[in-house]
């Protein structure tokens, strides 16, 4: 008996775990009656937390390789 196997590509992949969340909240919506101006403020709030999160670790990242380079800089010397 021959085994069928199944290729989806990344592209299928991704565009699957959008709608599956785009279906998920809308049953927040729906189910909850949660308002839609809820909703997108929650969105808000969450991409504000993520871009707060982001420029951390980007200020964290500069200050390692600052600290790296002055450490390398005092070894050569």
């Amino acid at each position: 008996m021959a085994k069928v196997k199944f290729k989806i590509s990344k592209k299928t992949r991704f565009m699957s775990h959008m709608l599956a969340s785009v279906c998920f909240i809308g049953l927040f919506i729906w189910g909850w009656d949660l308002s839609v101006s809820d909703a997108l403020a929650y969105l808000l709030v969450s991409l504000g937390f993520l871009a707060v999160i982001i420029l951390i670790s980007a200020v964290l990242g500069l200050a390692l390789r600052f600290v790296r380079r002055t450490k390398t800089t005092v070894e050569e010397e």
